[in-house]
């Protein structure tokens, strides 16, 4: 307040009274740094203000179905509503933070793998339907009538044709389409990474992925990896978690009792 005048104050007060939560705005005035004692160290900002000027309605907002900043102890609201209002779910921070951090991972994928002499190609979603282990949504041809496209499952034709036509190291972000139930893992669409290389064996594919895992957790989270990544054969795996894709964080391996129950 000290800061305006008397006159100037009360009408910028009038025109503040004016803004609603989520409204558009318009403010000039001088970025400072704040009244010490005032700062908030958890605000990303929280060591500036504006003293404003002037400050203009640009657009208000009606009443929103539910609150987009996340306050202290605020429930989330039901994932039904969320859907609903997608685009008010995604300025949620940790859902643009989901967005941000996969756009980092996808960034860093793609320049660990052209390092390694890796050709990221596009092949087509409107293909010819191949047996393979789900149903295939299709898709009419408007110029063959009663004739059909399929949308891949995965793109495992095209990877025969790429390695025979010469492209020796090739990746995708694969769009995959399979028409079957949900599982935690899988949706009838989502995106995989393919990759395909000729004339490699086993410990090529450990090692081209591993060094690329490794410049991912690099690049997106700050962290060197280190060390080795652990190996053990199909059989441990099998008697030791009883999976073949074991979480091994938990570290709940499978204990053999036979001899203290046999009898």
């Amino acid at each position: 307040p000290e800061s305006i005048t008397a006159d100037g104050y009360a009408e910028l007060g009038d025109i503040l009274k004016t803004f609603s939560r989520e409204s558009v705005i318009k403010v000039i005035g001088t970025v400072r740094n704040r009244v010490p004692g005032t700062e908030d160290g958890r605000n990303p900002t929280g060591e500036v203000e504006v003293l404003i000027k002037t400050a203009e309605l640009l657009n208000s907002s009606k009443p929103l179905p539910f609150e987009v900043a996340e306050q202290k102890g605020s429930m989330l609201p039901s994932e039904d509503l969320r859907l609903k209002y997608r685009y008010l779910d995604l300025r949620r921070h940790v859902m643009a933070e989901n967005l941000r951090f996969r756009h980092s991972v996808v960034t860093s994928l793609r320049t660990a793998l052209n390092s390694r002499g890796f050709t990221e190609i596009e092949t087509p979603m409107l293909v010819r339907s191949t047996p393979e282990g789900a149903r295939d949504f299709i898709v009419p041809s408007r110029t063959s009538p009663g004739d059909f496209y399929a949308l891949p499952q995965s793109p495992q034709m095209y990877k025969q044709l790429l390695m025979v036509g010469g492209m020796d190291r090739y990746f995708q972000l694969a769009r995959c389409f399979r028409d079957e139930d949900s599982r935690s893992d899988r949706q009838p669409e989502f995106t995989q990474i393919d990759m395909e290389m000729s004339f490699v064996d086993q410990e090529d594919i450990f090692v081209h992925l591993e060094k690329m895992f490794k410049y991912i957790f690099s690049r997106c989270k700050g962290r060197e990896l280190g060390y080795d990544f652990p190996r053990i054969t199909w059989l441990e795996c099998m008697d030791k978690y009883g999976s073949d894709k074991p979480d091994i964080r938990f570290d709940l391996p499978i204990v053999e009792l036979t001899d203290l129950a046999k009898n």
